[in-house]
């Protein structure tokens, strides 16, 4: 049955219907019920795996390297010196931190990818080998990343409710990209650093979002529960 308000889109329909109208298989939504919603999509069994635990060591890295460095910025600015034991060891740990919390979260990234192809088959338009080479390939990986993002959510949510996927991307290329041009246009030191530390924390804070609400979906699809709400914009 096609969805008259995303335009049949195959991924609106694999979850049981758009979250915005009322053409569910499973018949009328109810006013007010919880998304996802209808017919939970067919899987081969056993193929898909519960990725809860993996996107909750990874959200709590993320805010693990978020927070380091607000700690570290907090202790100069109280103490004013750069070089109070706090805000050391905060930097100290934040190399390592950073290190353990990229690789983590590209095992995320390649889990969710490959739950993806079993959701909507034929629906990805970059190989699995992608959700991990993508992110290490020069100029690539400015904006394929983000393409398999959209995918992945696409896989197992409407693609009207993607809007988070964009705003963590525009985050993570502000934190990234934004970094490297104010450097080279040479601006002051305490103007980069204020810079580097809102974007991080911003780009911190929305990915941590982004694991939250795509492991809610695909550990919803995984495990058979009953539907549970699910925010999605």
């Amino acid at each position: 049955m096609a969805c008259t308000s995303c335009d049949g889109d195959p991924y609106a329909q694999a979850v049981g219907g758009c979250r915005d109208c009322t053409t569910d298989p499973a018949g009328p939504r109810p006013a007010g019920a919880p998304w996802p919603y209808g017919a939970r999509r067919t899987l081969p069994p056993g193929r898909i795996t519960d990725p809860l635990a993996l996107g909750r060591a990874t959200q709590g890295l993320l805010v693990l390297v978020t927070v380091l460095p607000l700690v570290a910025a907090a202790a100069e600015a109280v103490s004013g010196s750069a070089t109070t034991p706090v805000g050391q060891a905060a930097r100290l740990c934040g190399m390592p931190a950073l290190a353990v919390t990229g690789i983590v979260f590209v095992c995320w990234f390649a889990r969710y990818r490959a739950n993806a192809e079993l959701l909507a088959p034929g629906g990805n338009r970059y190989g699995q080998g992608w959700a991990v080479g993508a992110w290490v390939v020069p100029f690539a990986m400015w904006w394929i990343p983000h393409r398999i993002a959209r995918d992945v959510w696409r896989a197992g949510a409407p693609p009207r409710a993607e809007r988070l996927v964009h705003l963590w991307w525009a985050a993570w290329l502000a934190r990234t990209v934004g970094a490297l041009v104010l450097a080279r246009l040479g601006i002051g030191i305490g103007v980069f650093e204020t810079y580097v530390l809102v974007a991080n924390t911003v780009a911190g804070v929305l990915a941590v979002l982004l694991v939250e609400r795509i492991t809610k979906v695909q550990s919803w699809h995984a495990s058979g529960r009953p539907a549970v709400a699910v925010a999605t914009s």
